[in-house]
């Protein structure tokens, strides 16, 4: 039976930080320097640690993983979010090793998520308090300022169930990039000349003791 893309969606409901955002040229994930893999477009989305938006997110990746597997336990799942904290610490470490000012501080308190597509993102924004659907080329370069490092925006998203056949690997939730409405808010983040592949490079996913009452938040993990 075919999956129902429409239940795997998720439409946030609050305004998120976004960082690195990829939106109108995709590239690839970059190691040492050199392009690995498809060019794709993306955008990291900074959430407050213990917001109801977070609690939300986490029950619809679970919902999704029970729906491709009906009895995983879900501490085995690598899911795609990833504790600020986490990443500030090892971020402001590179930054010491190159004698460099630290500038993860964005993302301590936060929950990350990161979003890709291979396809191009629908992209909107606020004009004349209209929401507009920017579509064409020249519309899309005239407004690709709204959508910088630190701009806060809603988005929609797809979560995908995936399990890769080499040995060991373990069931994951991919999250899918759809649609990125900017607020016409936000403060533009230092340090945003790094890339979103760079700052995630020691990404691992995130696990956490099963509750057996069932209660999602605890059993995914609270980051």
């Amino acid at each position: 039976m075919a999956k129902d893309i429409a239940v795997c969606q998720y439409t946030f409901t609050t305004p998120a930080v976004m960082a690195h955002p990829n939106l109108l040229k995709p590239k690839a994930f970059e190691k040492n320097g050199k392009a690995q893999g498809e060019p794709k477009y993306s955008a990291v989305f900074a959430f407050d640690a213990n917001c109801e938006e977070v609690k939300a997110i986490k029950r619809k990746a679970a919902e999704v993983a029970r729906l491709e597997w009906p009895s995983v336990d879900l501490k085995t799942v690598v899911f795609p979010w990833q504790n600020g904290d986490v990443a500030a610490d090892k971020r402001d470490e590179k930054c010491r090793q190159i004698g460099r000012e630290p500038d993860g501080q964005w993302m301590r308190g936060k929950v990350l998520l990161k979003a890709s597509s291979r396809f191009p993102v629908v992209l909107a924004g606020f004009e004349n308090g209209r929401i507009v659907t920017y579509e064409d080329e020249a519309k899309l370069k005239s407004v690709e300022g709204k959508f910088f490092f630190g701009a806060e925006v809603l988005a929609q998203i797809t979560f995908n169930a995936f399990q890769s056949s080499l040995p060991g690997s373990l069931p994951a939730i991919n999250t899918y990039l759809n649609q990125v409405l900017v607020t016409g808010k936000g403060t533009k983040i230092a340090g945003s000349r790094k890339s979103a592949a760079q700052v995630f490079s020691g990404y691992a996913g995130a696990v956490s003791e099963v509750n057996p009452m069932g209660n999602v938040e605890d059993e995914i993990g609270a980051l």
